[in-house]
């Protein structure tokens, strides 16, 4: 049965011009907690999704603040709902809070919709290439070449699930792969290594971008927080993920790629 909702959420979407029975889109992002623009990702890949017309309705959902994933989901015209997660890894957030805020029967028939769960953006491997470009610009911009500084990946991470770090150290990886820095390390916000502890221990010229595809606490103030009570003049911090509009093309591949698959 549906998720209950306080207060009536509204759904942000369109029609475009198929069969209202067909396929919609629900793009699911985390939601602004206080960074102010945690938005502005999901809204920009709805716009060009409506503007595709591959879909018979496009919404846009938060876990947290107003357009619950509840609400708007039932507003959504779609025999078939793919289901678009705009998040790191595949953790608690993918694999148990959006399916228990779709429905219990969300990953088959709940209702008039069938869910299908694409998988969540971060796992693009060309988000690689796009951290990447991101740490090497806010190199540049301090003078300095990206061979000669140390990269540092900041991911959320857990002590009681694994898929954030898992996730950051396959992208770390791909990253390394490149050959691009000299030297690719992580660090998390809630597990070992901390990102206090590294920004004390490792070496500089050092870059530090996080990988969160949101603008919230841990995507702004979190981050550049701790970069100024590092206390160092060789700390850079990268602009946001999320900014990147680079991300946009990728994301919306993957929509596109998997409408009409397996639901």
């Amino acid at each position: 049965m549906p998720v209950a909702m306080a207060a009536p959420a509204q759904a942000t979407g369109s029609r475009s011009n198929q069969d209202p029975a067909g396929e919609a889109l629900l793009i699911i992002a985390h939601g602004d907690r206080g960074g102010g623009q945690d938005n502005r990702l999901a809204a920009e890949v709805a716009r060009r999704m409506r503007g595709s017309g591959r879909f018979s309705h496009v919404g846009v959902a938060f876990l947290s603040g107003d357009r619950g994933i509840g609400a708007v989901a039932h507003r959504l015209r779609g025999r078939t709902v793919r289901v678009c997660p705009l998040f790191m890894s595949d953790g608690h957030y993918v694999r148990e809070a959006i399916p228990e805020r779709l429905g219990p029967d969300s990953q088959g028939i709940t209702g008039d919709h069938r869910y299908a769960v694409m998988r969540p953006a971060g796992l693009n491997p060309l988000v690689a290439r796009i951290v990447a470009d991101i740490a090497a610009g806010a190199a540049a911009a301090a003078g300095l070449a990206a061979a000669c500084v140390r990269l540092l990946a900041v991911a959320h991470g857990s002590s009681k699930d694994p898929a954030s770090r898992l996730a950051a150290e396959a992208l770390a990886g791909r990253i390394a792969a490149m050959q691009r820095f000299a030297a690719v390390d992580t660090a998390f916000l809630e597990e070992p290594p901390l990102l206090d502890a590294r920004l004390r221990a490792l070496p500089g010229p050092l870059v530090v971008t996080g990988l969160f595809i949101g603008e919230g606490l841990h995507g702004a103030e979190d981050m550049a927080a701790a970069v100024a009570a590092a206390g160092r003049d060789d700390l850079y911090l990268a602009s946001p993920l999320a900014r990147s509009q680079a991300l946009v093309a990728p994301i919306c591949a993957d929509i596109l790629a998997t409408r009409g698959g397996p639901a």
